[in-house]
């Protein structure tokens, strides 16, 4: 005996109008539902049909970039949003509970609003922190790491560069490996370690030794000490420990072993403690002429110029010490030198400039009754020496001083 089955056919699923080919579909809940083509979503072939994408648009049917490889290319803007709000999140494993923050790359975590982490495995973790890098972190308000591994890890830290770390308050390394652990210390080259309070070094592999307030900008292997502001052009040959206070501006093979010393100079190379030097050894280092003032010459009056020492004051009977001025020391039977002071000689009313003349001089001689005076006799137009008259010739107990006719 046979048997009778019915079948019932549904009405299936009708397509709304307009149905653009190429467009992402979506069903509507409806009765019977329908299918229909999304306005802002749809497959792209690209240019020449090598290149096929999803394209998501606000303007249906525009590919931005039809001869990209991408698959997936947006126009206007999109929102990938994690916990916090307004926030960016993009990678496997990544996360946002900031609000306002951003995390692109696996594992990479920001938990402080306002932050920062690109870079698989980096985190920042405070607010307004910015970490750029594998493995970076910034975990300090307002800290910046970039590159990989570098730390900044309390407030205001700023590291730059693979493995460089920042952990002082408002300190700032800059340069791989570079390490600045002090207190507003700043590190700039590779291997430079600043690491006391204030301390500012540069150059590769210099090290601050945990010293503060010193500043040190040099080329490597050197170790800044107490009181240190070194400024050189090169790698000091042998800046001591011993040599503290010090400063320096120049460069060449310094070697300073003494404590106190100011160099200004190439090639320098200390002799005594509390020298303030300037020039060196190096070749072109000699200084033939100091000007203190206003450069070669002015138009204008400048008024004069004191050179005085430090003055006493307070202490009864204080002994200040003399004002040495030594001429240059020669050898053997050679000349020496003298010291000169020189005064300028009015001329006619004009703007012609007073030349110089040497009024007075001190030279050392071992001739009997000589003096190591020698003076400007302005009949005769030379340096006389001053010589001692016979005993009793300035009066009882005296003796004239006097110069040739």
């Amino acid at each position: 005996m046979s048997r009778v089955t019915d079948t019932v056919v549904g009405g299936g699923v009708g397509a709304l109008s307009p149905f653009t080919a190429g467009r992402v579909t979506y069903i509507s809940a409806t009765d019977p539902p329908t299918i229909g083509a999304m306005s802002v979503a749809a497959f792209s072939l690209g240019t020449g049909g090598t290149h096929p994408a999803l394209v998501v648009s606000l303007t249906p049917g525009t590919d931005p970039q039809p001869g990209a490889s991408e698959p997936l290319r947006v126009s206007g803007g999109a929102i990938i949003e994690g916990v916090g709000a307004d926030s960016v999140l993009i990678g496997r494993g990544a996360a946002t509970p900031g609000a306002s923050a951003i995390a692109i790359g696996r594992l990479a975590t920001t938990a402080g609003s306002n932050s920062i982490a690109i870079g698989a495995s980096t985190t920042a973790t405070t607010a307004g922190a910015t970490a750029v890098g594998v493995s970076a972190d910034a975990t300090g308000n307002n800290t910046v790491a970039i590159g990989q591994n570098a730390q900044a890890t309390v407030q205001s830290a700023c590291a730059v560069g693979d493995g460089s770390s920042a952990t002082g308050v408002n300190a700032t390394a800059l340069g791989t490996n570079a390490a600045s652990s002090g207190t507003a210390a700043v590190a700039v080259g590779q291997g430079t370690t600043a690491n006391g309070a204030g301390a500012i070094i540069v150059g590769n592999n210099v090290t601050a030794n945990a010293k503060a307030d010193v500043v040190v900008i040099a080329q490597g292997g050197l170790t800044a000490q107490t009181n240190w502001t070194v400024i050189h052009g090169g790698t000091p040959t042998n800046l001591s420990a011993a040599a503290t206070p010090l400063v320096i501006v120049g460069g060449g093979a310094m070697t300073v072993t003494h404590a106190g010393n100011i160099v200004l100079g190439h090639g320098f190379t200390s002799f005594a403690a509390n020298v303030c030097a300037i020039g060196g050894n190096a070749t072109n280092s000699f200084i033939g002429t100091v000007v203190v003032g206003a450069g070669n010459t002015a138009t204008a009056s400048l008024g004069g110029l004191t050179v005085r020492c430090t003055n006493g004051i307070t202490t009864n009977n204080l002994v200040m010490g003399n004002l040495t001025v030594i001429a240059p020391l020669g050898t053997g039977s050679a000349a020496s030198g003298s010291i000169l002071l020189q005064t300028g000689l009015t001329q006619a009313a004009g703007n012609t400039q007073h030349p110089a003349r040497t009024g007075v001089a001190v030279n050392a001689s071992g001739t009997a009754a000589d003096t190591d005076l020698l003076v400007f006799d302005v009949n005769t137009a030379t340096l006389a020496r001053v010589s001692v008259g016979a005993a009793g010739s300035g009066g009882v107990g005296f003796k004239v001083l006097r110069i040739p006719n």
